[in-house]
Order: structure tokens, then C-alpha cells, then sequence
């Protein structure tokens, strides 16, 4: 906002060396389509009274003294209204923190291991079968199909000639057929199939070959696996029992949230750090839900982070300061500020221009 007041086209964020915030928001976009933040009643006027809000029974607070550091517009005494409502606390931080001393579980991270942790968690989550079963299969990419032989999601012009390459395949079990998920409609184009979320299937192309395919969800299983609690006890220095028990609270917790901070900006491994822990609040049905982690839009239309192309009331004087700046990426793995809609928080926000990524991870489906 300074650098508005005086007419300055030098401003900074994603893909710029930012190491603040941005990365979160890059790596989430990647995957999750739009970012999110924890969900403490802030855009209604009632707040806690409006009967439309659940307090959180949990919330983690990974990596952030947030008293006593930049809040994003996220304070702290939200959390303590929160806790005195009965929210509990689980804190990582390495140091004891305000609310690392006032959690139910403090989790003393090594410095760097939080991926290793979060992939603690889901193994937690899917070995004892934590996870909302309807939710992964309805909003999320897990039964969509990857190809063993080149380990890329299966696409409608692998087995089709005609076929969209930005298309989707899952398997029907009542067709015990393919189903196409179309990214235009964000939608499968039969009616309710009944989409596997696990298992190997085999699916004819045209010419008559056979491709071979596995599940989104089991590549996930597979993945994890390899984060067994004894291991990811050696690597984060967090004993397993205190893992295990922090995210039993988790994902028990209906509804659950997560704030992050800065230090997960700062760990190497940024990524897959972000996309296990929107991989956590997806699985256990705490995304977009009251109480649970949020997609929104600020108020007014005021945005701190003005990007470049701005329109809201934070913005340059006019469209040639614009022009010296830095434009906006548009590659396939981007996901423009420009021409959004406003949404109020709950409601599922749909995002087609990612649809070419070739990771064949798990990420919370764009609807």
C-alpha cells in the first residue's frame, strides 16, 4: 500500500523471491485450486452467535507464534475466543510457544522435518480409517486413474482418439466401465457413477491394447506407507505416540482446522510440504466446511497483496504504471486473480486452467 501511495510499480510476490506467504499460496493453488484460511466466524456480523458457524473442536497451529508475529489479518485472539469456546490446540513448533504452552499436544518439530510429520498424520489418518469416505470420493481426484506404465493420470485421448487430453478417467463399478470427469463442467458426464476409489483395472483403447491403472487413493496409500510412525520419529524427533495421538484428536474433530505460519514458507521442500497438509484437512472433510479451513474473499474487495492487473481498491492509478510490472504467469499450472467472482466462504469454487498438471498426487478436486 506505501509503494501505491507513491505511484511505485515495484512490487513483489509469487514466482519473485518472495519468501513470505507466497509460496503457501503458489504450492496450494497447484493442487487445491484456490487458497484457504482457518474459518473463526470473522466475515459474519454475529460472529460465534451466527447459528451458520461451528466453533472448531481442534485447530493446529503449525509453525506460528501468532500473537507476537504477523497475523496475515488472522489474529491471535481469535484462536483464544476460540479455545475459551473449547476449541483444543495442537501446536508444532519447536519452541514453546503462547499456545505450544496452553495445547493439548506440543509436537517439537525438528527444524525442516514438517513434511515428514505431516505425512506422520495421514498415515494415522488412513490406517485406522480416519478419513471421510463420501467426502474423498465426491471432492477430491481419488479415484481417478494413473497409468502404471508412465505413472501420469489416465486421460479421455489415452483411449480415445477424440478424446480430450484435459479429461479424466475414474472406474464405474455398477458400469464396470471407465467414467469420463470432464474439467469444463467439473463433473463426471455420466449421472452418479459409482467411482472405485481403490483397485487395478484394466481399460482397452481403440486399437485394442490394454493399459494398466491403479487409483489416485492407492498411490496415496502407497506413498504413505513409507512413513511408518517409527520412521517419522527419526526424522522429525517427535515421538510417535504423540504423532499418533495428536492426530487422532484431528481427525476425530468435527470440525477441525489448521493455521500455518511463515516457517513452512522457509522449509525447503515447500511443496509437498503444502500438499500433504491440504491433502490432511481434505481427506478428514475440514475444507470449505464452517469451522474447518475456508475458501473467501476479502472484504470490499480490499486485497493487501495487490498482483499485478489489480482491480480492486488497492491498486495503482492507472493501467500504464501497470505495465513496468512483472505480468502474471499463464501457464497451465497458474490460476489467474484476474476476472474471479466473489464466493462467500462454504461455497465450492471451481478453477479449470490446472487441469494439464501431470503430478499424479492426491489434491481436493476443483468443485
Amino acid at each position: 500500500m506505501l509503494a501505491y501511495a507513491f505511484g511505485s510499480p515495484n512490487v513483489m510476490f509469487a514466482l519473485s523471491d518472495n519468501a513470505c506467504y507466497s509460496p503457501r499460496i503458489a504450492a496450494i493453488d497447484a493442487v487445491q485450486g484456490d487458497f484457504c484460511v482457518f474459518d473463526a466466524g470473522q466475515w459474519l456480523e454475529k460472529r460465534y452467535d451466527d447459528p451458520r458457524y461451528k466453533v472448531p473442536e481442534c485447530m493446529i497451529i503449525w509453525g506460528y507464534n501468532i500473537p507476537a508475529t504477523c497475523p496475515d489479518n488472522l489474529f491471535g485472539h481469535w484462536i483464544i475466543d476460540l479455545m475459551k469456546k473449547g476449541t483444543k490446540i495442537i501446536a508444532i513448533d519447536p519452541r514453546l510457544s503462547f499456545f505450544a504452552s496452553r495445547a493439548k499436544h506440543w509436537l517439537q518439530v525438528r527444524p525442516g522435518a514438517d513434511a515428514a510429520l505431516a505425512m506422520g498424520f495421514i498415515n494415522v489418518v488412513l490406517t485406522e480409517k480416519l478419513y471421510d469416505h463420501s467426502w474423498v470420493k465426491r471432492w477430491t481426484n481419488g479415484p481417478h486413474l494413473i497409468r502404471e506404465d508412465t505413472g501420469t493420470l489416465l486421460r479421455e485421448s489415452d483411449i480415445k482418439a477424440t478424446g480430450s487430453e484435459t479429461n479424466f478417467l475414474a472406474w464405474d463399478r455398477q458400469k464396470k466401465a471407465p467414467v469420463v470427469w470432464d474439467t469444463q463442467t467439473v463433473a463426471y458426464l455420466e449421472t452418479n457413477p459409482d467411482c472405485a476409489l481403490s483397485g487395478r483395472f484394466e481399460i482397452s483403447r481403440a486399437d485394442g491394447s490394454i493399459i494398466k491403472c491403479k487409483t489416485v487413493w492407492d498411490a496415496l496409500q502407497a506413498r504413505v506407507a513409507a512413513y511408518p510412525l517409527d520412521e517419522v520419529e527419526k526424522i522429525t524427533g517427535v515421538p510417535a505416540g504423540d504423532i499418533q495421538a495428536a492426530a487422532r484428536l484431528y481427525a476425530k474433530s468435527k470440525p477441525a482446522s489448521i493455521h500455518w505460519g511463515v516457517p513452512i514458507d522457509m522449509t525447503p521442500g515447500i511443496s509437498p510440504l503444502c500438499h500433504a497438509i491440504a491433502t490432511l484437512w481434505a481427506i478428514t472433510g475440514n475444507l470449505d466446511v464452517p469451522g474447518g479451513n475456508v475458501f473467501t474473499r476479502p472484504a470490499f474487495n480490499a486485497v493487501a497483496y495487490a498482483l499485478p492487473g489489480a482491480e480492486g481498491v488497492i491498486k495503482l492509478k492507472d493501467k500504464a504504471l501497470d505495465k513496468p510490472r512483472v505480468p502474471i504467469a499463464t501457464g497451465p499450472l497458474t490460476v489467474s486473480s484476474g476476472g474471479r467472482k466473489q464466493i462467500s466462504p462454504w461455497s465450492r469454487y471451481s478453477v479449470k486452467n490446472h487441469t494439464r498438471s501431470k503430478d499424479c498426487g492426491f489434491k481436493p478436486a476443483t468443485s
